[in-house]
């Protein structure tokens, strides 16, 4: 269950009455389902939609780690995984820097002349 909160401000129009008179703030409950696909809590509503959406558009990545959602086709072909840790990269370029920066040693070139 979600809960929502709605406040409605009540203003004079130039007529003198006011508008929004009679609206009340009120929270109220909305059901929500988890969505197959995604894993998101979803407006019972809409989740027929929303899966049916889902399905058809994204992939679950299936690696070890991974479950992220992403956009079928191309961007599911190009993520890639660090074999060291569970961060994922999108691009090769991307992969080698994260390699570079968090997992080969930094070497002070101060410290290794002296």
């Amino acid at each position: 269950m979600v809960k929502y909160q709605v406040s409605i401000l009540v203003q004079k129009s130039s007529a003198g009455t006011k508008v929004g008179d009679g609206a009340v703030s009120s929270s109220s409950d909305v059901d929500t389902i988890e969505c197959r696909n995604c894993k998101h809590s979803i407006s019972s509503r809409s989740i027929a939609l929303h899966e049916v959406y889902g399905s058809r558009h994204n992939v679950v990545c299936n690696h070890l780690v991974c479950s992220r959602i992403v956009l079928s086709g191309e961007e599911a072909k190009n993520l890639l995984h660090c074999e060291k840790c569970v961060k994922h990269c999108t691009q090769q370029l991307e992969k080698e820097k994260h390699l570079k920066v968090f997992h080969e040693p930094l070497s002070c070139g101060l410290r290794d002349s002296a």
